[in-house]
């Protein structure tokens, strides 16, 4: 699904992929859920180095995602959070993050999991540094609250009336020295 107007490559034999994939756009930014098969071949080896989906901005929320399928390189548009550095799509920038991009740290072919926050394909210093600026910042439904139910009236009455009879209990013992 989406725009039927894409650039295709089809290759007999085997492709071996590298360098850099840019990605362009002109027109209106295709739907969340698109997928274009980009390049199909007999055969694919190795990945692309880098991606440049800067001439491709995608409305907020949207991003790209590079997958293989046997032989086939789609191109989807995906759900992606408003965070450029939640790298574990939880919808916070924490220190789980920091750590993905740890992981990923100059990993060639590197995805937003891995920590490229600027989608070049690298998770790099630039990408440390937008996770730096964006530290903390969380969607208001990711921001944890604990919950402390409110006591009801039938609840207040139920406690009030055990403290009176605990009173009333207490007031009829009969006092027992401490055997001194």
């Amino acid at each position: 699904n989406g725009p039927s107007e894409f650039d295709r490559l089809t290759v007999d034999g085997a492709a071996s992929l590298g360098g850099s994939l840019i990605v362009a756009l002109s027109g209106d930014a295709p739907p969340l859920g698109a997928s274009f098969p980009i390049l199909q071949a007999g055969q694919l080896v190795d990945t692309f180095d880098a991606f440049d989906f800067t001439r491709a901005a995608l409305p907020a929320g949207l991003g790209w995602e590079l997958t293989t399928q046997s032989n086939v390189v789609l191109l989807n548009v995906i759900e992606q959070s408003i965070f450029a550095a939640d790298f574990d799509e939880d919808s916070d920038v924490d220190g789980f993050d920091l750590a993905a991009w740890q992981s990923g740290f100059g990993s060639v072919g590197a995805n937003h999991g891995d920590g490229d926050a600027d989608g070049d394909g690298a998770a790099n210093g630039a990408d440390f540094l937008t996770w730096q600026r964006q530290f903390g910042s969380s969607t208001p439904a990711s921001t944890s609250s604990r919950f402390v139910p409110e006591p009801t009236t039938p609840e207040l009455a139920f406690l009030a009336a055990g403290a009176i009879v605990a009173l009333a209990v207490i007031r009829r013992l009969p006092n027992v020295g401490l055997g001194r």
